[in-house]
C-alpha cells in the first residue's frame, strides 16, 4: 500500500475521536473510576488520603493500572497545565487524547494486518465501515474499563493474524486478569480453536496462559492492594459480583437474545448486511469471526446487558464486513448494483453517527453545570473555604474533579442530604431548597418530539425545527444572605 494512503488510514480514525472529545467532552459515572484515578495520579500523587475513591469506592472496586498509564503518558501535557496556571479541564482533554491515540493505534496495527492477510482494498474498507459506525468510536477514548480492554483485545487479534499465538494468548491472558474478567468468554473460544486447528501444542498454550496469568495477577494485586489499602484482586471482585452472585441484574435485565437482536445491529449500523455477505464471499472469514460470534453468545447468558460489554466484538466482526464491502468493488465490472447498496448503507451509518453524537452531547447536565457555574460566580476574595455541594444527577453527568478550581473552593458529593445550611452554593435538581436562591438553569435532553416530525410532513411549509425535547435537569443556587 502506498505510504501516503497508509499514513492518511492510521490518522483518520484518531480525527474522527478527536471530534468526539471535542464535542462531547464531559463523562458519565461509568467513567467515573478511572477518570477520577487519574486526576488523583495526576494532582494528589502519593497522598492517597486526597483519592476520590477512599470516599467514594463504587459498587465494586476498579484496577489503577490504566489511570496509571494515562497519568504517565499525560504528564507533558500535566506539567504544561501547572507551569502555564491552565484550567484542568485541559489535562482531561489530554488523557482522553491519548486514550484515544491508543486505541487508534490499536485499530492501525490490526489494519495492516487485515490488509496483508485479506488485501489492502479490506483495510481501507475496514477503516470506512469504522469510522461511519458511531459507538466504537464514541467509546474509544472514554476511561472504561472497556475501553482498556478493548485497545488490548485489537492488538492481540492483530498479532493473531500475524501468526505469532504465544504473545496472542499473552496479551488476552493479561486483559482478562487485569481489566475485564468477562473475555474469558472471549479467549476460551479462541484457546479451543486453536487446539482444534492444531496451529499450537497445548503444553506451549498452557505455559503461556499460566506465566502470563501470574504475573498479571501479582501486578494488579501488588498495585491495587497499595492504592486501595487493602488485599485486593478487583477484576476477581468484580467477576465474583457480576457471574456468581449475578448481582448486576440488579440494574436491568434483558433477554437472551438482546445482543444480536438489538445491541450489535445499533453498533455495526449498516455494516450488520455485509458482515453476512463477507461470510459468503470468503470462507476465511468464518474461523476469524467464531471466536467474537462464541463470545457474546456466552456473555448473553449473563442477564444484565449492557452494549460496552460486547463492544470488543464490533471491530472484530467489522473485517468481515469489510471483506463484503471490498467483494462488491471487485465485482464492479459484474454488476454495479452492490456496490451502490453498499455506499448507501455507508451513508447511512454516517448520518446516525452524526445525529448520535449530536444527541449525546447534550447528555451532559452535571458538567455543562460545573463549567457555566464558574463562569457565573467570581472567586471570592476571602482565605475561608467556599463551599459547593454537588448532588448525584450532577455526580453522574458530567462532574469531575477535573473541573473543580483550586482554593477557596470546596466539593462535596455527599449523599442523602437534608440540611444545606453548611454550604454556600449548590448544584441540585431541585429549583427550590430553603436558604437557597436559583442563579441558572441547566437543560438536558429528554427524546425526539415526534409529534414534530409528523407535522413537518404533513405541512413541510411550515419549515422545519429540530425536533428535540428539552426540559430543566441541575439548577445552580446560591446562599442567601440576609
Amino acid at each position: 500500500m502506498n505510504r501516503v494512503l497508509s499514513i492518511f488510514l492510521d490518522v483518520v480514525p484518531w480525527i474522527v475521536i478527536f471530534l468526539h472529545i471535542i464535542i462531547c467532552p464531559f463523562t458519565k459515572v461509568e467513567e467515573s473510576f478511572n477518570l477520577q484515578a487519574t486526576h488523583d495520579l495526576i494532582f494528589h500523587g502519593t497522598h492517597l488520603t486526597e483519592y476520590d475513591h477512599i470516599d467514594f469506592p463504587g459498587v465494586v472496586p476498579r484496577t489503577f493500572i490504566g489511570p496509571i498509564v494515562l497519568a504517565f503518558l499525560s504528564a507533558p501535557v500535566n506539567f504544561l497545565v501547572w507551569a502555564l496556571a491552565l484550567p484542568k479541564l485541559v489535562s482531561m482533554i489530554a488523557v482522553r487524547a491519548i486514550l484515544g491515540a491508543l486505541f487508534a493505534t490499536a485499530f492501525a496495527r490490526l489494519r495492516r494486518e487485515v490488509g496483508r492477510v485479506f488485501g489492502s482494498d479490506v483495510e481501507v474498507a475496514l477503516v470506512v465501515l469504522q469510522c461511519a459506525q458511531f459507538h466504537v468510536m464514541f467509546y474509544a477514548s472514554r476511561t472504561l474499563p472497556n475501553t482498556f480492554a478493548l485497545i488490548l483485545v485489537l492488538w492481540a487479534f492483530a498479532l493473531y493474524l500475524r501468526g505469532r499465538l504465544v504473545p496472542t494468548t499473552a496479551v488476552l491472558v493479561f486483559t482478562t486478569v487485569v481489566f475485564r474478567s468477562e473475555l474469558l468468554a472471549l479467549l476460551g473460544p479462541l484457546v479451543l480453536q486453536l487446539l482444534l486447528t492444531r496451529r499450537i501444542a497445548f503444553r506451549t498454550l498452557f505455559l503461556a496462559g499460566l506465566i502470563t496469568g501470574v504475573a498479571s495477577l501479582a501486578l494488579t494485586v501488588a498495585v491495587d492492594s497499595w492504592l486501595w489499602r487493602r488485599w485486593l484482586w478487583p477484576e476477581g471482585v468484580v467477576f465474583f459480583f457480576n457471574t456468581v452472585q449475578n448481582k448486576s441484574s440488579e440494574w436491568g435485565t434483558s433477554p437472551f437474545h438482546w445482543y444480536f437482536t438489538a445491541a450489535l445491529p445499533k453498533a455495526l449500523l449498516g455494516a450488520a448486511p455485509l458482515v453476512l455477505y463477507g461470510l459468503y464471499r470468503d470462507r476465511r472469514v468464518w474461523s476469524w469471526c467464531l471466536p467474537p460470534v462464541a463470545f457474546v453468545v456466552l456473555y448473553s447468558l449473563l442477564p444484565h446487558k449492557e452494549l460496552r460489554f460486547v463492544l470488543y466484538a464490533v471491530p472484530l466482526l467489522n473485517v468481515a464486513a469489510a471483506v463484503g464491502l471490498a467483494a462488491t468493488y471487485r465485482r464492479l465490472d459484474k454488476s454495479k448494483l452492490p456496490l451502490a447498496g453498499a455506499v448507501v448503507l455507508v451513508l447511512a451509518s454516517v448520518a446516525a453517527h452524526a445525529a448520535l453524537l449530536c444527541v449525546s452531547s447534550l447528555n451532559y447536565p452535571g458538567g455543562h453545570a460545573l463549567r457555566r457555574f464558574h463562569q457565573l460566580v467570581p472567586v471570592p476574595a476571602t482565605s475561608d473555604p467556599v463551599l459547593v455541594h454537588i448532588d448525584n444527577l450532577a455526580a453522574q453527568t458530567g462532574v469531575s474533579r477535573f473541573g473543580e478550581h483550586d482554593a477557596p473552593w470546596r466539593y462535596s458529593k455527599q449523599e442523602n442530604m437534608t440540611d444545606y445550611s453548611k454550604f454556600d452554593f449548590l448544584i441540585n435538581e431541585k429549583s427550590s431548597i430553603e436558604g437557597f436562591s436559583v442563579i441558572d438553569t441547566l437543560f438536558g435532553f429528554d427524546g425526539i418530539d415526534w409529534n414534530s416530525v409528523k407535522q413537518f410532513l404533513k405541512t413541510p411549509s411550515r419549515g422545519f425545527e429540530l425536533p428535540l425535547k428539552w426540559s430543566p435537569k441541575l439548577y445552580l443556587l446560591e446562599r442567601q444572605t440576609v
